[in-house]
């Protein structure tokens, strides 16, 4: 759960949980040695993000592919396929 980025006196929160395709299923062996630096990276982005990210489909659409992104880039060589939302709590 993360604070979201906010411009008003009301906080706003953002719970979500998300599955990442892989091609190689060996791969998952390197994604849990350094699962910490992804949730803290993915953290990071997140919280900077405010109500109007996550407007309509297409919002939530440009998210999913800035977090595929940052794993991408944490995880090189390895290469995760996609970014799959198992929930997104947002209030």
């Amino acid at each position: 759960m993360v604070n979201l980025n906010v411009r008003g006196p009301t906080q706003h929160y953002l719970k979500t949980h998300i599955s990442l395709e892989l091609s190689n299923p060996l791969d998952i062996f390197v994604i849990d040695a350094v699962a910490p630096h992804i949730n803290n990276d993915l953290a990071i982005y997140l919280r900077e993000l405010d109500a109007r990210d996550f407007q309509g489909s297409s919002g939530i659409a440009r998210i999913r592919e800035a977090l595929l992104f940052r794993v991408n880039n944490i995880l090189k060589p390895v290469k995760v396929d996609g970014v799959l939302f198992k929930d997104i709590l947002y209030q």
